[in-house]
């Protein structure tokens, strides 16, 4: 991945700070979001409280952040390969 430009991203308000803090924790406890040590892309995010006091976490993947994925292609097999290899026993009717 190439170096990006720094984003000029507004901090979250303090007030928001522990509810964000904890829908972090809860999302990577239920392996939703894996914690990085070092990463050479963000994207900026909108805290969103929704009407039974919890909060919602909006990612802005439009910066360019998926401009930068290195995408495991793995090529998929047609269905002609599939049905013509060999098999292990042979059918008899």
């Amino acid at each position: 991945m190439t170096r990006r430009e720094a984003l000029c991203v507004p901090t979250v308000p303090f007030a928001h700070q522990a509810a964000v803090n904890a829908e972090i924790d809860r999302s990577v406890s239920e392996c939703v979001v894996g914690p990085v040590d070092n990463s050479n892309g963000a994207a900026p995010i909108v805290v969103v409280r929704k009407g039974n006091d919890t909060i919602r976490i909006c990612v802005d993947f439009s910066t360019g952040l998926n401009d930068g994925i290195m995408l495991h292609q793995h090529p998929l097999q047609t269905v002609e390969n599939v049905f013509n290899k060999p098999n292990c026993r042979e059918l008899s009717f």
